[in-house]
């Protein structure tokens, strides 16, 4: 027999096979295993959640004067729903639908006032005054993962700066503009005055909701 070393390469396949055969074994024994750990599928149904996670948009707009009137606007689950106290109570009675169209010109309004940028401290001090009534404010916001929080008390961002102090409303004074015209929430308050001047409600028919529906 011929030595394999000095076998042709045809010659040299053919000792091969027939060595494998001599110990019962197929050339699939020969392959060498992949031991590289892959790691498992992501469910669909999590890629779905994440992704809803990152488009979620919310914002909760609060003031109260300091002389115990207060309210709030906040989106939730498509919907502004409002709570108000005081003066404010009943300013709306229902909870106002919110289309995807109407809460991208909002967000558009905030990037267009730069409130992801406002500071949460504007305080009279900030300009050498003292003031002993008016109302304190906050806004919170969310854009997926992107998050924003602003605030103040008797004071606010100004026109020439968001960065700067005033004791005007300023640029939150354009906020709350940008709020009520994208959700047309000035046609809910006259909505809400034309059923207060009923002079009395059939009898048996429940009362609106004091807080517009609860947040």
């Amino acid at each position: 027999m011929i030595p394999f070393y000095l076998a042709t390469g045809s010659a040299r396949r053919l000792w091969a096979m027939r060595s494998i055969q001599a110990l019962h074994l197929t050339p699939a024994a020969f392959v060498v295993p992949d031991t590289k750990r892959r790691a498992p599928p992501v469910p669909v149904s999590l890629v779905v959640r994440l992704k809803k996670i990152a488009m979620q948009r919310t914002f909760t707009l609060t003031e109260q004067s300091a002389f115990g009137s207060q309210y709030s606007w906040r989106l939730k689950d498509s919907e502004i729903r409002f709570r108000g106290t005081g003066d404010f109570q009943r300013l709306v009675t229902r909870r106002i639908p919110a289309s995807a169209a109407q809460v991208d010109e909002f967000f558009s309004a905030l990037e267009l006032l730069q409130v992801w940028d406002w500071r949460s401290d504007y305080d009279p001090g900030d300009v050498g005054a003292t003031v002993e009534d008016g109302s304190s404010w906050s806004f919170i916001a969310c854009d997926g993962e992107r998050q924003g929080r602003c605030g103040g008390v008797n004071a606010h961002p100004s026109f020439a700066d968001h960065k700067m102090t005033t004791l005007d409303r300023g640029r939150f004074a354009l906020l709350h503009a940008a709020l009520y015209d994208c959700f047309g929430i000035e046609g809910y308050i006259q909505q809400a005055r034309l059923f207060a001047a009923l002079p009395t409600q059939r009898s048996g028919e429940p009362d609106a909701a004091a807080d517009g529906g609860g947040m």
